[in-house]
């Protein structure tokens, strides 16, 4: 869902790997290509709203992981990056879509509001993009046959959460394929991105 971006591929590439670290430690089967829930094996339809405008569309799930993939990476970053990306995005989709019935409050699948689903650009689409989403095209995340809720973030401090003690904005049941794992992208980022501040008028916090 919603997430910090870096332009600092090293370091993106390192959160990716993290993230693989924890599901293989943790017994997830991994990588699934599956017919996207379709009994014919056909690409299904989705119902997207679009909150710039207010209205719903149909689109075709993996136009929308391009434009998924597009808008939370930085669309000239490697392509195995974007791969890994797109895997997650369509993870991500698909086991909300199936556990809480995707955007219930706009009565649609996905959003494209950040706060409500993913982040979505149409127009950030490049040929990376569309290459890394054709590569992995229904590719997806599972554990014990479950979908994962593919949590994706921009920089672990160091260290990645695991539950909400440890700083995940996840206070459901804990998912056991989740482990609080060192982030090697910390130690190889920028220094402007391992710190950040924020200025609250002292009449609002009163």
């Amino acid at each position: 869902m919603g997430n910090l971006r870096s332009k600092k591929v090293g370091w993106f590439i390192s959160l990716i790997i993290s993230f693989c670290l924890v599901l293989v430690s943790s017994g997830c089967v991994g990588q699934q290509r599956r017919p996207l829930d379709s009994k014919m094996g056909e690409e299904p339809t989705i119902s997207l709203y679009v909150a710039e405008t207010g209205e719903t569309k149909q689109i075709k799930m993996e136009e929308y992981v391009k434009g998924v993939v597009a808008a939370e990476m930085i669309p000239t970053w490697p392509l195995n990056a974007l791969a890994a990306q797109a895997i997650l995005a369509r993870t991500f989709a698909w086991e909300r879509m199936k556990t809480e019935g995707g955007v219930p409050a706009r009565g649609t699948d996905a959003s494209t509001n950040v706060e409500e689903f993913q982040a979505y650009d149409s127009s950030k689409i490049n040929e990376a993009v569309t290459k890394a989403v054709e590569k992995t095209r229904g590719e997806v995340v599972k554990y014990q046959g479950e979908y994962i809720k593919a949590w994706f973030f921009a920089d672990g401090g160091g260290l990645t959460a695991a539950s909400a003690e440890e700083g995940l904005a996840y206070t459901k049941k804990p998912s056991p394929y989740v482990h609080s794992v060192k982030d090697p992208g910390f130690a190889i980022t920028t220094e402007e991105n391992k710190g950040w501040g924020i200025a609250i008028p002292l009449d609002v916090v009163r």
